[in-house]
């Protein structure tokens, strides 16, 4: 998870006024101006500590998590639908109205209510396949612009999502 201001007239990447935070699961190497947290987002430790991070939310959400893959394509697409349905329920703690969200998603069957559930949380969803991904790929990205606050339904999935995922 992420957040930067962009510099308007130069299209530079400014970290001076906003936190960048990132997580992994596995260690990984410093970015200079980021905090970098080893640990799982499904940890509500983990997630008070990014909330202290940054206690005036983020402006942009930024999730290329995936799930362990299993092989099965039901059950790696459901869990890679249940990590993007936690960083839904996460934007309404952590990022400002008006704010962004990408989240990578393995397409099945859940991707629809995924999809309506964003368009539900901004004023803008997309699905966007970058051309990089392999043509075979299932992976693509949900994009929310113009975030609009909870969705009529006040989710706890955040809730039942702190542990580690079993498979199907």
């Amino acid at each position: 998870m992420c957040a930067w201001k962009l510099d308007s007239d130069s299209r530079q990447i400014s970290f001076s006024e906003r936190p960048l935070v990132g997580i992994d699961l596995v260690a990984t190497e410093p970015v200079e101006g980021a905090t970098i947290l080893q640990g799982d987002i499904r940890d509500k430790a983990m997630q008070t500590k990014i909330r202290e991070l940054c206690p005036n939310r983020f402006d942009l959400i930024l999730s290329d998590m995936a799930p362990n893959t299993t092989g099965v394509h039901h059950a790696d697409t459901a869990n890679s639908a249940d990590l993007v349905s936690l960083v839904l329920d996460l934007c309404s703690e952590w990022l400002k109205p008006g704010g962004s969200m990408v989240a990578k998603v393995f397409e099945g069957s859940e991707y629809q209510a995924l999809h309506k559930r964003a368009k539900s949380l901004f004023d803008f969803a997309k699905s966007v396949n970058p051309e990089a991904s392999l043509s075979r790929s299932r992976e693509v990205y949900l994009v929310g612009q113009g975030y609009r606050g909870h969705d009529e339904k006040k989710s706890d999935k955040a809730d039942k999502l702190t542990t580690p995922m079993q498979k199907r």
